[in-house]
C-alpha cells in the first residue's frame, strides 16, 4: 500500500476508529472528521482517500444527516478515492461529475463474506436479550440463506437450537439440508409460517406482509436487512414490539473486529489499485 498519503475518515461509531489505527500503521495520515468539524472543505480536500460510513448517505443524500454528497465532492480534489457503503446510482452519478474514483466497499464479496460472522453473532445476542432466554431446545426459523444464514445457521444449531431454512431457491434448500437444517418452500412459509420461538429474516426486501405477520405475531421476527428492511410498514405495526429490526451489528457488539474488516476491504482495492497504475 501506498505511504505518506492523507485519508480522512468520517467516525460514525467505533469501527472507524479501528480503521484510523489500521491505516496508521500503513503509513497514511489519518484525520477523524464528523460533518459538524469547523472549516469542513478545508479539512478534507488535500486528502487522497475518504472513508464514509455504512450507510454513507441516507434518502436525502446527506451524510450522517448533516453534509449533502455535493458539498462533499466539490471539497475534493479530482481523482480522489472515496470509499463508501450501500451506494445509489444518483451517488455514483455524482462522483463521476465531481470526477473522482468511488468504490462501494460494502458491495464486495470479501466484505459481505467476513461480515456475515459479527452480524450472525450480534443476531444471536440480540434474541438473547430481547427474549432472555437460552438458545438451547429453541426453534428457529432463518429467512434466506444467503452469507448471513449460512454463518448463522451452524451457530444457531452449536448452541442447541433447531434450525429450519425457508428460501425460494431449491440450490439454497438442497444446500441448508445438506448442512444439517430442515428446510420449506418460501411460498410455504409465507402461506403458513410454523410455530417458532424466533424467526431471523435475511431476506433484503419486504417478504414479510400483513397476511403472515398477522399469522406469526405472537413470535419475535429479528430483522437482519437493512433498511427498509424484510417487512412492509404495515406489518411491522402489526407485529408491534415483537419486531425487531437488527440494524449494524458489528458495529454495534463487535467494532474492533467490524473495523478490521473494514480495512481489510479497503486495503484489498488499494493494493488492486497499485497494480493497474
Amino acid at each position: 500500500m501506498n505511504t505518506s498519503k492523507n485519508a480522512t475518515i468520517f467516525a460514525s461509531d467505533k469501527r472507524f476508529y479501528t480503521v484510523a489505527v489500521l491505516l496508521s500503521k500503513d503509513g497514511y495520515k489519518c484525520n477523524i472528521l464528523t460533518p459538524e468539524s469547523s472549516k469542513f472543505c478545508d479539512s478534507i480536500k488535500d486528502s487522497d482517500i475518504i472513508i464514509l460510513p455504512i450507510p454513507s448517505f441516507d434518502e436525502q443524500d446527506m451524510i450522517i444527516g448533516t453534509v449533502h454528497a455535493d458539498k462533499l465532492f466539490s471539497c475534493l480534489k479530482s481523482g480522489t478515492k472515496v470509499f463508501a457503503g450501500k451506494v445509489s446510482p444518483i451517488i455514483s452519478r455524482l462522483a463521476k461529475e465531481y470526477n473522482l474514483n468511488l468504490y462501494d466497499y460494502s458491495a464486495r464479496d470479501e466484505f459481505s463474506i467476513m461480515n456475515a460472522v459479527p452480524t450472525a453473532e450480534g443476531a444471536i445476542i440480540t434474541y438473547i436479550n430481547a427474549v432472555h432466554s437460552t438458545i438451547a431446545s429453541g426453534n428457529f426459523i432463518i429467512l434466506g440463506y444467503g452469507k448471513v444464514g449460512k454463518a448463522l445457521a451452524p451457530r444457531l444449531r452449536m448452541l442447541g437450537g433447531k434450525v429450519t431454512v425457508a428460501a425460494r431457491s431449491v440450490t439454497a434448500l438442497s444446500q441448508a439440508e445438506s448442512d444439517g437444517c430442515d428446510v420449506m418452500d418460501f411460498s410455504e412459509f409465507i402461506i403458513s409460517p410454523p410455530v417458532a420461538t424466533a424467526t431471523f429474516n435475511s431476506i433484503p426486501s419486504p417478504v414479510i406482509t400483513d397476511m403472515t405477520a398477522y399469522k406469526m405475531k405472537d413470535q419475535v421476527l429479528i430483522d437482519l436487512a437493512s433498511r427498509p428492511g424484510g417487512a412492509t410498514e404495515n406489518a411491522k405495526k402489526i407485529l408491534g414490539s415483537k419486531y425487531i429490526h437488527a440494524l449494524s451489528l458489528p458495529g454495534k457488539y463487535f467494532p474492533d473486529t467490524a473495523g478490521e474488516i473494514i480495512y481489510k476491504t479497503i486495503s484489498g482495492i488499494l493494493a488492486e489499485e497499485d497494480k493497474l497504475a
